[in-house]
């Protein structure tokens, strides 16, 4: 698990927690939210990216699947993230991009 954060709006992501999965999504999460609390206490977060154990459906923001840890299929982490920290947060699988199109 890596989650990564920006602070500006021109600030790249930059890593702020990395650690194992658990098969407990509470429990992760909980690390999650924890390890951006603290880059948040310094100043506020612009993005948030985390690189999350499975499949993800981007139109729908979910994992689908996750051989390891099936608790991850269908949290909507990325919005909660979202309501909790006031920005952008997005998957960074190995496979995707992402563009703020935001105004």
């Amino acid at each position: 698990m890596r989650i990564a954060a920006a602070r500006g709006s021109t600030d790249e992501l930059r890593r702020v927690a990395q650690f194992e999965n658990t098969p407990d999504f509470a429990a992760t999460f909980a690390r999650i939210v924890a390890a951006l609390d603290q880059v948040h206490a310094t100043s506020p977060i612009a993005g948030i990216g985390v690189a999350q154990p499975g499949t993800m459906d981007a139109a729908r923001r979910l994992v689908t699947a996750a051989t390891y840890v099936p608790q991850w299929i269908g949290q909507p982490y990325l919005a909660n993230l979202e309501d909790r920290f006031g920005c952008p947060a997005m998957s960074l699988q190995a496979s995707c991009s992402v563009v703020d199109t935001r105004a």
